[in-house]
């Protein structure tokens, strides 16, 4: 994500949640960027993960000396969900998802919500999609959109079009969104819908004038194709629709991207 434009409304919300905190609540840290905002989170989310680090290691090294089955008991009923995540970093991949095989999904996702987004790549390109699907269900049902965007960034896309076509709540869709720094991939995803999601979607985003911004940054991404699609249904919608579009995309300065589309 080196080359990726910050886009610092996404970060101060994921900085937010981090401090436990409201974002209106981090005006102090007006004067930081997106980039900087994500490298001050990254430090905060860390700084407890390295300063146990040994443990943690030698705690994941013999974990693997003890049977999947009985190590996922243990961390189940034991260590619970944040230790878990912790020594999981430090775990081969293949054995973290024999042992996610092991866990309850209420389990799996309350592990879920202690990861570190960044650090739990490896887990997300190896663990299959029968096991992420029951665990991002329970986030949905629990509204952890801000655990379910930060993943979004490091799944890979065919696992993310498989579970986004488990969504049908295009609010919900929006709110995980808003929490991704990745707008191309999701882009990418809309591609994939039909006319009749896309039309929720913007539905979605004009009825919720906080996640209107979201349609825009997405649309920024798109194809030139992809683009002239959500020109047709946002104009069958209405002019009103329309001008509301405009507007966000003077707002937020993406004339160059999106201009050629309110000409």
């Amino acid at each position: 994500m080196s080359e990726l434009q910050i886009n610092r409304d996404t970060e101060i919300r994921r900085f937010a949640k981090v401090v436990n905190q409201t974002p209106a609540q981090l005006k102090f840290l007006g004067k930081l960027d997106g980039a900087e905002l994500m490298k001050l989170r990254t430090q905060l989310n860390t700084k407890l993960l390295k300063e146990f680090e040994p443990t943690f290691k030698k705690i994941a090294k013999g974990g693997g000396l003890i049977p999947e089955a009985l190590i996922a008991t243990l961390c189940m009923k034991f260590f619970g969900p944040r230790l878990t995540a912790n020594t999981a970093y430090y775990t081969p991949a293949e054995r973290s998802t024999k042992m996610g095989k092991k866990f309850t999904p209420e389990f799996l996702a309350a592990v879920a919500q202690e990861l570190i987004p960044e650090f739990a790549e490896p887990m997300l390109r190896d663990q299959p999609i029968e096991l992420m699907r029951p665990c991002t269900m329970i986030m949905l049902k629990k509204g952890d959109y801000y655990v379910m965007g930060s993943f979004v960034d490091f799944t890979p896309f065919d696992k993310l079009l498989a579970l986004m076509n488990d969504i049908n709540d295009p609010l919900a869709s929006l709110k995980i969104c808003s929490f991704c720094q990745r707008k191309d991939r999701m882009a990418q995803l809309v591609e994939h819908f039909s006319d009749e999601q896309v039309r929720e979607f913007i539905v979605a985003g004009h009825a919720n004038p906080e996640l209107l911004p979201e349609i825009l940054n997405i649309a920024a991404e798109m194809t030139d194709e992809e683009k002239q699609r959500q020109k047709g249904i946002t104009e069958a919608l209405g002019d009103d629709y329309v001008e509301r579009s405009r507007q966000q995309m003077v707002a937020l300065g993406l004339e160059a991207e999106l201009g050629a589309l309110f000409d």
